[in-house]
C-alpha cells in the first residue's frame, strides 16, 4: 500500500469491489493517492490512472508498483487508448478539474456500453473531519450540480454521501458474525454525520446498490492523517508516526535519491519547454510581423474599393446606355422573332407529317418483327422438339440394337437346344436299338428255353444237366429282363427330355418372333414421324433447317 493511505477515496477502492473485481479500471486523479493499489488489492484486473500533474505521473512511474498499473498524464486529447476499453470509470475528485463536464464526458467514452462509472466530489461546505483530500478546493459542484452534471452524460446516475465513521466493534468470540450485526447511532446528532464526499454512481443501464455499507480503515494509520493539533488522540498519533516514520529513514534516503533524479528530468523537460516558449516568443515576432502585413494590405484593399466604385459608377453608365440599345436590339429581335415563328409554324407541320409517316412506318416495321420474332419462336420450339425426338430415336435405336443382341443370343440358345435335342434323339435311337437287340436275345433265349424243356421227358441221362442248364438261361433270362427295364427307363425319361426341349424351343420361338415384330413396328413409326417431323420443321421458303 502507499504511504499515503488513507485519504478519501481509499474507501471507493472498498464500495466498489463487486464492480472491479476480474475488470479493468479507469482512473482520473491523482497517481499518488493509492486508490490504483486498493483497486488491484480488491481484485482489479488492470488499472489505467490519469493525473493532469506531470511531477506525480513521473514520480509514480518510477516507483512502479505492479506491473498491472498503468500511469499517464491527462492531456487534451484524453486517453491514449480507443474508446470503450475500460469496464469502470473512477473520477477521484470532480473538485480538483478545471473543467468537470469535459472530465465527465471522457468517462464516459472510457468505458464500454455495460459499464459504471463513479464520480466523487468533496462537500464545500462542511469542513472536513476525519480525513483531507490534498487537492481540496474552494470551489466545486454541490450535490445539485454533480447530478446534473453526470445525468447530462449517463441515464442511470444514484447519488450516495460518504460519511465519517469513527467508533468501537463489539464482537463476541468465536461467533462470525459478518452477516449478523448491528450499527448503534444514539451518540450522534440527528443519526449521522453530515457527508463530507458526495459520490455519483452512473450507468447506462439499472444498478443495484447496497443501501448502507460501512467501510472499516486502520485506526493508527487513520489516526496518522488527522490534522496535527485537532486533539489530544490526534497529537498522540503523530507522536507515534514520528516513531515509525524513523523506521523508515533508509527507504525514504532512496526515494529522495529518485526524486532527485526525477528532479533532473524535470529540469532537462522544463529546459525543453523553454525551448518551446523561445520558439512560442519567435512565432509571435512573426505573427506582428503579419499582423502589420495585414495592415497594410487593408491600406491597400481600401484603395482599391474606392478605385472598384469609380468603377461601379462608370459601368452603371454604360448599363444604362446599354439598357437603352438592348431595348432597341429587343424590338428588332422581336419582330424578326414573330418573322421567325411564322417560318418556324410552317416547318413544324411538315415535320409532324413527315413524323406521323415515320411513325406509321416504324408500327409496320415493329409488326413486321414481331411476326418474325413469332415465327422464330415457333422454329425453336419446333427444333427443341425435334432435337428431343432425335435423342428419342437414338435412344429406340440403341434399344433395338440391345434387343437384336437380345434375340442373336436366344437364336443361340435354340441352336443349341437344337443341338442337344438331336443329340437326344441319336442317343434316344440308340437305345431303341439296344432295346430292340434285348428283346431279340430275350426271343432266342425264350425259344432255347422250351425247346429244353421239350427234350427233357426223352433224355433222362441228361436231365442234371438241362436242369442247370434252365437255371442258368432263367437267370440269364432276369438280367436281359432287368436291363430291359432300364432301357425302357431310360427311353421314357429321353422322350419326355426331347418334348420339354421342344416345348421351350417352341416357347422362345415364339416370343423371338413377336418380339421382332413389334421392334419392326416401332421402328416403322419412329421412322414416319421423324420424317413427319422433318416436313413440319421447314422453314417458310422451303428450306429445311440445320
Amino acid at each position: 500500500m502507499d504511504d499515503s493511505f488513507p485519504t478519501p477515496s481509499t474507501v471507493l477502492a472498498g464500495y466498489a469491489q463487486s464492480f472491479v473485481e476480474g475488470r479493468r479500471v479507469v482512473v482520473f486523479g491523482d497517481c499518488t493517492s493509492g486508490l490504483a493499489e486498493a483497486l488491484m488489492e480488491r481484485g482489479a484486473r488492470l488499472v489505467h490512472v490519469y493525473d493532469a500533474d506531470l511531477a506525480r505521473v513521473t514520480e509514480a512511474t518510477a516507483r512502479g508498483s505492479s506491473p498491472n498499473i498503468a500511469y499517464a498524464p491527462l492531456g487534451q486529447s484524453g486517453v491514449i487508448v480507443r474508446d470503450g476499453t475500460f469496464d469502470v470509470a473512477i473520477i477521484e475528485n470532480l473538485a480538483a478539474s478545471d473543467d468537470a463536464a469535459g472530465l465527465i464526458r471522457r468517462a464516459r467514452r472510457a468505458i464500454a456500453a455495460r459499464g459504471i462509472t463513479f464520480v466523487a466530489t468533496p462537500n464545500l461546505e462542511l469542513t472536513p473531519k476525519l480525513l483531507a483530500d490534498p487537492e481540496q478546493t474552494k470551489a466545486g459542484p454541490s450535490y445539485y450540480e454533480l447530478y446534473e452534471l453526470v445525468s447530462a452524460e449517463f441515464s442511470e446516475v444514484r447519488m450516495v454521501g460518504q460519511t465519517p465513521f469513527v467508533g468501537y466493534a463489539l464482537a463476541e468470540f468465536g461467533t462470525d458474525a459478518r452477516d449478523l450485526f448491528s450499527i448503534d447511532t444514539g451518540f450522534v446528532e440527528g443519526g449521522a454525520e453530515e457527508p463530507e464526499w458526495y459520490l455519483a454512481v452512473a450507468s447506462h443501464f439499472a444498478l443495484t446498490l447496497d443501501p448502507f455499507s460501512v467501510i472499516q480503515l486502520p485506526a493508527e494509520e487513520v489516526l496518522q492523517a488527522l490534522p496535527v493539533g485537532s486533539s489530544a488522540l490526534a497529537s498522540d498519533a503523530v507522536e507515534q508516526a514520528a516513531h515509525a516514520s524513523a523506521n523508515k529513514a533508509s527507504a525514504e534516503l532512496e526515494q529522495a535519491q529518485e526524486l532527485q533524479r526525477l528532479r533532473l528530468e524535470l529540469e532537462k523537460r522544463d529546459a525543453w519547454a523553454g525551448e518551446l516558449e523561445a520558439r512560442a516568443a519567435a512565432a509571435d515576432d512573426r505573427a506582428d510581423q503579419a499582423e502589420s502585413r495585414v495592415e497594410s494590405l487593408e491600406a491597400e484593399l481600401e484603395a482599391a474599393r474606392s478605385e472598384l466604385e469609380q468603377v461601379r459608377t462608370a459601368r452603371s453608365e454604360a448599363s444604362r446606355r446599354e439598357e437603352r440599345d438592348s431595348r432597341q436590339r429587343d424590338a428588332e429581335r422581336e419582330e424578326a422573332a414573330s418573322k421567325q415563328r411564322s417560318a418556324d409554324e410552317g416547318k413544324r407541320r411538315e415535320l409532324e407529317k413527315s413524323l406521323q409517316a415515320a411513325r406509321a412506318e416504324v408500327q409496320e416495321l415493329n409488326d413486321r418483327l414481331t411476326e418474325q420474332r413469332t415465327t422464330k419462336t415457333e422454329l425453336e420450339r419446333q427444333q427443341k422438339h425435334f432435337d428431343q425426338l432425335r435423342v428419342d430415336l437414338e435412344q429406340r435405336t440403341a434399344e433395338l440394337d440391345e434387343l437384336k443382341d437380345t434375340c442373336a443370343a436366344q437364336l443361340a440358345d435354340l441352336d443349341g437346344a437344337e443341338a442337344q435335342l438331336k443329340e437326344r434323339a441319336q442317343a434316344l435311337d440308340s437305345l431303341r436299338a439296344d432295346l430292340r437287340k434285348t428283346e431279340r436275345l430275350a426271343e432266342q433265349l425264350i425259344s432255347d428255353l422250351e425247346e429244353a424243356r421239350s427234350a427233357a421227358p426223352d433224355a433222362p441221362a441228361t436231365a442234371p444237366i438241362n436242369a442247370e442248364r434252365m437255371t442258368q438261361l432263367e437267370e440269364r433270362m432276369q438280367e436281359l429282363m432287368r436291363i430291359d427295364a432300364l432301357r425302357v427307363a431310360d427311353l421314357t425319361a429321353a422322350q419326355w427330355s426331347v418334348q420339354e426341349l421342344e416345348a421351350k424351343l417352341d416357347e422362345k420361338e415364339h416370343a423371338s418372333r413377336e418380339e421382332i415384330d413389334r421392334l419392326r413396328q416401332d421402328l416403322q413409326a419412329k421412322d414416319v414421324l421423324l420424317e413427319q417431323l422433318r416436313r413440319d420443321v421447314s422453314s417458310p421458303q422451303g428450306e429445311p433447317l440445320g
